[in-house]
């Protein structure tokens, strides 16, 4: 009950409502909206959401999901952020005391992880391609042979245990 009454006196609800809540909102989508493997960010107040998309016009996601989060939550925590990932998508939930400026630190360090999956998933996909054409045989007529099987990407990096 101290808490609530506390929360009350200092106006962090309305101050969360009326002004942080819907600054952080504005910079998720100004920093990240035009993203290259950003398919949608939603999200209320203080709480967001951002998804990983192969294809973000298509909204096509990555068919590994589950690693590409893994690795830009990985980013995260290298850089001293906490997101979490949860299969497609990044969320973020900063404390209802956080000001404009660790808003814009927050922000700064999720678009940093992102590029940086962004680049990763890059590589890895040229990789597998550049793997395929070494390993598939061509046709005389130039044409290339069919694989009966799906090239396996490189597992995610395994993840860390928090004590």
């Amino acid at each position: 009950m101290a808490n609530l009454k506390l929360m009350r006196a200092e106006g962090i609800v309305d101050r969360v409502k009326c002004d942080t809540g819907p600054y952080f909102q504005r910079r998720l989508r100004e920093a990240l909206g035009d993203h290259a493997i950003v398919g949608e960010i939603s999200g209320a107040g203080l709480v967001g959401g951002i998804q990983l998309a192969e294809d973000p016009s298509a909204r096509k996601r990555f068919a590994h999901a589950n690693d590409v989060s893994t690795r830009c939550r990985d980013f995260c925590f290298d850089d001293g952020l906490v997101m979490r990932a949860s299969h497609d998508r990044m969320l973020l939930s900063p404390p209802l005391i956080v000001t404009h400026a660790e808003i814009h630190e927050i922000v700064e360090k999720a678009r940093v992880a992102i590029d940086k999956t962004a680049r990763l998933e890059d590589r890895l996909t040229r990789l597998a391609c550049e793997m395929l054409r070494r390993h598939v045989p061509e046709r005389r007529d130039g044409g290339v042979v069919l694989i009966r099987r799906p090239c396996s990407f490189p597992p995610a990096p395994t993840a860390r245990r928090w004590s």
